[in-house]
């Protein structure tokens, strides 16, 4: 860390155009964008809010939004980001922020980030075993049950503001329209970035942040990983039948969620995305992903592999 801080202290590159708040939902990708945005204000300068010591990586999570230890710590200071995981509030987080921020978050296709929940967390032996104890009607009767049940909603707060697993279809878009009025790319006001369309995505934040083409390329972080570092490759994916009643009893608000934003960033992508930016962004990322897989530390710089707990200790170092 020491000597990573040493090469970044003669980096002082141009900041993004506007404070970042980003969301960091849980199993969508969004370690890897948090590499990208910690790697930016590192060679920025850029302040960060940064968790206390009782956590690494949360700020206040799973509860409310910063937390008593980011508060005390804080006090009234404004950053120019915030990456950590947290429950998303627009206006708590705009009052740490430095003005104007533009909010990001990454979504995924529910059943996907389900399954990859499951697995990474092993806190459920198979799909029988989740389904069972979904039948048994008690959604937030697990300790964790906001890693599994509608669990990007949880992140971007929709039950931190009432909302229910089993709300109804029209109480559910009320809720997602006011985030959009939050996240609304057209607007210039943030962006939701579904991790199927993740190249595309960054290419948008480009033009809304006025980024570096070359603080894009990116590696995949965490992929395949478990919390206990040991591979379940006996997991079976779900059956027909289960996959119904995942989609109706666990993931219901967040499929209502991932529809409506993955065609609004559409319409975004139309009227301003580009395919030749699109297509060297693929190439530099995969020729950086080869780099690091070769261990070639010329071509990977160590913070491309750098997650957020290291991330938090070298930015510790910097702001003091």
């Amino acid at each position: 860390l020491t000597a990573t801080l040493m090469q970044v202290k003669k980096i002082n590159a141009k900041k993004p155009a506007r404070s970042i708040g980003f969301v960091k939902t849980h199993k969508t990708g969004s370690s890897t964008l948090a590499n990208i945005f910690h790697r930016l204000a590192v060679k920025t300068n850029s302040s960060v809010a940064l968790p206390g010591c009782s956590d690494p990586v949360c700020l206040g999570w799973p509860d409310s939004f910063p937390g008593e230890e980011q508060e005390a710590l804080w006090h009234s200071q404004r950053f120019d980001m915030i990456l950590n995981h947290a429950v998303f509030n627009a206006a708590k987080f705009a009052a740490y922020l430095k003005p104007k921020p533009y909010f990001v978050t990454v979504i995924r296709d529910p059943e996907a980030r389900l399954q990859s929940a499951l697995r990474y967390f092993q806190e459920f032996s198979s799909n029988d075993d989740f389904v069972a104890w979904l039948d048994e009607g008690n959604l937030t009767g697990h300790p964790h049950w906001y890693r599994y049940v509608n669990a990007i909603a949880y992140d971007l707060g929709y039950y931190e503001a009432g909302g229910t697993a089993d709300a109804d279809s029209e109480s559910v878009k009320t809720w997602i329209m006011c985030l959009d009025e939050v996240f609304n790319y057209k607007r210039d006001k943030g962006l939701v970035m579904p991790l199927e369309w993740f190249d595309q995505g960054l290419i948008l934040l480009r033009r809304a942040l006025g980024l570096d083409e070359n603080d894009l390329p990116y590696i995949i972080m965490k992929e395949g990983a478990t919390i206990s570092g040991y591979s379940r490759e006996a997991w079976k994916e779900p059956t027909d039948t289960q996959s119904e009643k995942l989609r109706a009893k666990a993931s219901g608000v967040d499929s209502q969620l991932y529809k409506h934003f993955n065609a609004t960033f559409w319409d975004a992508w139309h009227a301003a995305g580009s395919d030749a930016e699109l297509a060297q962004l693929t190439s530099t990322s995969a020729a950086l992903q080869d780099a690091c897989e070769s261990q070639d530390g010329l071509s990977c710089p160590i913070e491309c592999s750098m997650d957020s707990v290291a991330f938090t200790s070298l930015l510790r170092l910097k702001q003091g």
